[in-house]
């Protein structure tokens, strides 16, 4: 593995790689209203070769490789590639679906072999996304396409601003960040977006704003959310060095916060994404 994204590679293969393994059905549900614009805009038809960028526990390749197509998905998290090959192969389409550890910024791939590059929030942790885009675009036909979902800024995004408000009380006052480093957040300006997209040599880029409503723990009711969103996401990041006195009280905060957005034992939050597709 290269060492040129180490902070990622160590990130994604320790404490929260193995947490998003634990809860990777909660997190599918969570981003099943995204995941079906991805497919919608994709189209995908029988036969056709999808590489997936950042493919985690492998749910968006599973939905593509159903279809009949043959899917390389690729990752930088072992705990993840290791679930995603371990549900793969309870599943009909197991045959037509390949996992590989790999970076999309150096990882060696066919070239001109993929009808299309497809990613759910994989693309914004690229150390040099430039550098990222142009080994994808290598890795597409002439006629191939890429499309992907990613954040809009943490302010749009009522699942991060929820919880964020609730706890910001209690947080020692974080110095400011590149809001363009590698995170969760990094592709929240459109208009970088696409200088990135024509700077790696594509073009039709079109950029569409998606909302939706993301169930969070299903059937589990505001205690289920709580638990979900202090151990996964940005209040998770942002509470991990809280001792268990502060821990226990942001829980209680976030239980009243989220107490109005619970319908039939599920928590129900506002996402806010663009929908990115471009042409090689």
């Amino acid at each position: 593995m290269t060492t040129a994204n180490q902070d990622q590679i160590d990130h994604w293969n320790g404490v929260v790689g193995e947490r998003w393994v634990s809860h990777q059905a909660m997190i599918d549900t969570m981003m099943a209203p995204f995941s079906a614009a991805l497919q919608h805009k994709l189209a995908l038809a029988a036969d056709q070769h999808i590489i997936d960028i950042g493919c985690g526990c492998g749910d968006m390749s599973e939905q593509a490789a159903a279809l009949g197509t043959h899917v390389t998905g690729i990752d930088i998290s072992e705990p993840m590639l290791a679930q995603a090959i371990k549900q793969s192969a309870t599943k009909p389409s197991a045959h037509a679906v390949t996992y590989q550890l790999a970076d999309a910024e150096t990882g060696k791939f066919p070239d001109n072999h993929f009808d299309y590059a497809m990613s759910r929030f994989g693309v914004m942790f690229f150390n040099t996304p430039i550098k990222a885009f142009i080994n994808i675009k290598r890795a597409l036909k002439p006629t191939g396409k890429l499309v992907f979902v990613c954040w809009r800024h943490a302010k749009d995004n009522p699942w991060v601003t929820i919880p964020g408000s609730a706890i910001a009380p209690l947080l020692p006052k974080m110095p400011a960040t590149d809001p363009t480093a590698p995170g969760p957040f990094s592709f929240a300006d459109p208009k970088r977006i696409s200088r990135i997209l024509t700077s790696a040599g594509f073009g039709a880029v079109r950029i569409e704003p998606i909302e939706a409503s993301m169930p969070i723990a299903v059937g589990q009711g505001v205690l289920g959310a709580v638990d979900f969103i202090a151990k996964i996401g940005p209040t998770a990041r942002a509470i991990a060095e809280l001792d268990d006195d502060k821990r226990a009280v942001v829980k209680e905060r976030l239980r009243i916060a989220l107490g109005n957005s619970e319908v039939n034992s599920t928590v129900h939050l506002g996402g806010a994404v663009w929908l990115v597709s471009a042409e090689v």
